[in-house]
């Protein structure tokens, strides 16, 4: 009975300890807490890509031999090699909040053994975002690290166990572990322009644009930058390419957005009996897109491409203008006679 008060004594310094540090701690074998990303889209119109963040926990050498948490000062060490970790990938996406979508799924796990001594044991925590992914396309790391303690204990019978995990971001206490990284996308248009003296404003042309990204993403589109549409997708074998076909007459223009930085994209049209004159890349002509009578490339920047048709004709102008001297004769003539006859009269 005396056994289980000191045991029970001691259970309760230790929650009373981290209580003070405004962490309620954790009695089971692996204490785990969980960590989130949060992506901003910039677009509340945007789909959330198939992302996927993970972490990076480094074990850390402490700055001092002992550190005070709360009220209580403990001796702090360098966390031990795998001693943290397990599940460290965010990629269950949550409900998206205007523009922003969490990521979830992520746990940090203390090991339940390994410990030589009680006292905070120190990581340093921090995320990374794979290339590996296509879906993390467009989306930088946020750099932000924490630092990460596991507290160790050791009950009545010496055998030392993890009760908390706590986490300091800069010199405050986190109350959750959690990321901010932010979407870039980037827009294409497509503009039709015709000219020549045949040429009819009102002409529609027919356009054919393939947008491909990672399998899942989905790509808008507007004809006036303002209401948007999802494009219809045309999956090949890898699921991952979007097509739409539009039709757009002289100073028409389509808008693709949601592409990111590596997306790639191809525009063609349907000529008709007009010439295709020319294609631009904002401004610069593209020898090789008109060759090819497609536009192609990364979204990795803002892209205005204008196809430029034309349509013209030689007006037949040549029976009238070798008529005309034979009429000016005749003209002439006309005058001549009127003067002869008047003064034949006068005589």
């Amino acid at each position: 009975m005396k056994h289980y008060g000191k045991l029970t004594a001691a259970a309760a310094a230790g929650f009373m300890t981290l209580s003070a540090m405004g962490v309620a701690p954790v009695f089971a074998a692996e204490p785990t807490v969980n960590i989130s990303t949060e992506l901003d889209l910039k677009d509340g119109d945007l789909n959330a890509p198939a992302a996927s963040f993970t972490y990076v926990v480094t074990p850390t050498e402490p700055s001092t031999a002992t550190q005070k948490f709360g009220n209580d000062t403990f001796d702090v060490y360098k966390g031990l090699d795998n001693g943290l970790g397990t599940n460290m990938t965010s990629n269950t996406v949550g409900e998206k909040s205007t523009t922003k979508v969490p990521y979830t799924g992520a746990t940090l796990t203390a090991a339940s053994n390994g410990y030589s001594k009680p006292g905070a044991y120190k990581y340093t925590l921090t995320q990374t975002v794979s290339s590996d992914n296509k879906a993390n396309d467009g989306i930088a790391p946020d750099t932000t690290s924490y630092d990460v303690y596991v507290f160790v204990e050791a009950n009545e019978a010496g055998v030392l166990a993890p009760s908390a995990i706590v986490a300091y971001k800069g010199t405050d206490k986190a109350t959750a572990i959690s990321f901010a990284n932010e979407l870039a996308t980037k827009q294409i248009s497509v503009e039709k322009q015709v000219t020549g003296n045949q040429a009819d404003r009102n002409k529609e042309f027919e356009f054919t644009i393939k947008a491909t990204g990672a399998s899942g993403d989905k790509f808008k589109w507007s004809t006036d930058g303002k209401t948007w549409y999802d494009m219809n997708v045309t999956a090949d074998a890898n699921g991952n390419n979007t097509i739409d076909t539009q039709k757009l007459n002289h100073g028409d223009k389509v808008y693709i957005k949601g592409l990111t930085p590596n997306d790639t994209y191809e525009a063609s049209e349907k000529e008709a009996d007009y010439t295709l004159k020319s294609i631009t890349t904002n401004g610069t002509e593209d020898a090789t897109a008109l060759a090819a009578k497609k536009a192609t490339g990364t979204a990795s920047e803002q892209k205005t491409i204008v196809f430029t048709n034309e349509k013209k004709g030689a007006v037949p102008t040549g029976i009238l203008m070798s008529a005309a001297p034979y009429v000016g004769l005749v003209g002439l003539g006309g005058i001549f006679a009127g003067l002869f006859f008047r003064r034949k009269r006068e005589d």
